[in-house]
């Protein structure tokens, strides 16, 4: 899991892995990062710690369709209500 600080440059550099996913967490921001399937699709995400101290992971969209900039603002939102200790993996379940 290799860390650097997101950007559009980093994120266009990274190619699929021949079976399952990569990741590559941001320095910035604790928690958010891109996914890379072995399709090559880029989907950004946040990595959490629940109040059970389970490791959740959640979607926030489509590198193409989110910018860089976009999908951290999105993430500094949802880690936000981590904080406050909401759970957004489990409200998308419910």
């Amino acid at each position: 899991m290799p860390l650097a600080k997101l950007s559009k440059r980093t994120i266009d550099a990274m190619v699929a892995p021949a079976a399952g996913q990569s990741f590559a967490w941001d320095t910035e921001l604790k928690g958010f990062g891109i996914r890379v399937g072995s399709t090559g699709a880029k989907t950004f995400v946040i990595q959490y710690a629940n109040a059970e101290g389970r490791v959740r992971r959640v979607k926030l969209g489509r590198y193409g369709v989110l910018t860089v900039e976009q999908a951290r603002d999105l993430a500094k939102i949802k880690l936000g209500t981590v904080a406050a200790g909401f759970d957004p993996a489990e409200e998308k379940r419910r």
